[in-house]
């Protein structure tokens, strides 16, 4: 059963999934609240790649010194970019795009640290992933 719970108070929008919940407004402004669904199948293996990736991704971030995060927070903030510094890090380090980071450390100024590829513990052949 849907409900509308308070969640437009003071002009914080929210949508999508959130604390174990649907949330969305419907054509006539009002909000939906459904209890999340969980998945009927497990992840294909596309995902489950997809997922592992972002993950390294993520994990090479939380590796990055303070002095080394906080120079990608003011890359992203001086280059006025549409993302933070962790969003350009992780969109780099998924692309693997060394134009990408050459450029923006040509415009920053400064040499940013380059993203890491491979992250001891998260190989694929290391991780047992369920089958399905």
């Amino acid at each position: 059963m849907a409900e509308t719970p308070p969640l437009n108070i003071l002009g914080v929008r929210v949508s999508g999934d959130l604390a174990g919940a649907t949330i969305y407004t419907d054509r006539y402004g009002k909000k939906i609240w459904f209890d999340k669904a969980p998945p009927d199948k497990p992840p294909s293996p596309l995902q489950r790649r997809v997922r592992l990736r972002f993950a390294r991704a993520v994990h090479c971030w939380t590796r990055l010194s303070l002095h080394e995060r906080a120079r990608w927070e003011d890359a992203s903030l001086r280059l006025s970019l549409p993302m933070t510094g962790h969003n350009t890090f992780v969109s780099i380090h998924l692309r693997c795009d060394p134009l990408a980071w050459r450029t923006l450390s040509r415009q920053y100024g400064k040499t940013l640290p380059w993203p890491c590829y491979h992250v001891p513990g998260l190989t694929p052949h290391r991780i047992i992933l369920p089958r399905g």
